[in-house]
């Protein structure tokens, strides 16, 4: 995230990586109702229901107006590999957790690195 918003990749295009995501605090949340249920037991898939590229998370920061002024790439460095898919649904349903928007988690993520002063405003 720091490279993003420094412009590490603003010229050669973001990375073709992705990955699942999924914000720590779903995780926590995920971890304490797992302690608490009686029934649960097994593993549970705390992630996106499916790999999010590097590049979108530019997109979602250049739609953002705190954002606007960062020098975030445009493009991909390369093409994308197929997209990866999970499934997340015995978290929400066994759990009761409901995941948090990726895109917020992403966001929030940004945010929070400026205000802890690791990434300089533009």
């Amino acid at each position: 995230m720091k490279a993003f918003l420094t412009g590490a990749y603003k010229e050669a295009g973001a990375p073709p990586a992705s990955f699942g995501c999924v914000d720590v605090r779903d995780v926590a949340r995920a971890h304490i109702s797992a302690m608490e249920k009686k029934d649960a037991s097994g593993r549970y898939l705390c992630s996106s229901n499916t790999a999010i590229p590097h590049f979108q998370w530019a997109r979602w920061l250049a739609e953002d107006e705190e954002f606007k002024d960062y020098p975030l790439p445009d493009k991909l460095a390369s093409p994308l590999p197929p997209l990866l898919k999970m499934d997340n649904s015995k978290v929400q349903k066994e759990l009761g957790i409901e995941l948090t928007p990726i895109k917020q988690t992403i966001v929030e993520m940004a945010r929070s690195l400026v205000a802890l002063g690791i990434v300089q405003k533009p």
